[in-house]
């Protein structure tokens, strides 16, 4: 499926929509995302509260939420693929 090549807030509203139903998600979890201006977007955040999960978009300029993203992304990534 491919989703345009687009900047448009819909883009990233059709996304989530596109990984709902092939991962179903549980409610609450937690979707990880920039400050960028489609996932920032009223849209989006409607989108997510239908879909029952939150988002991580910490205040502009806050690199907490990021930073731990990473680490725990991280992990995996060294203790599977680093062997």
């Amino acid at each position: 499926m491919r989703l345009g090549s687009t900047t448009r807030p819909q883009l990233a509203v059709e996304a989530v929509n596109v990984a709902t139903w092939r991962r179903r998600p549980l409610p609450g979890a937690i979707h990880h995302s920039d400050q960028g201006a489609r996932s920032a977007s009223l849209a989006f955040g409607q989108r997510l509260r239908e879909a029952g999960l939150l988002s991580s978009i910490g205040s502009r300029g806050d690199c907490f939420d990021n930073a731990l993203a990473e680490s725990f992304c991280a992990t995996p990534e060294y203790e599977l693929l680093a062997r």
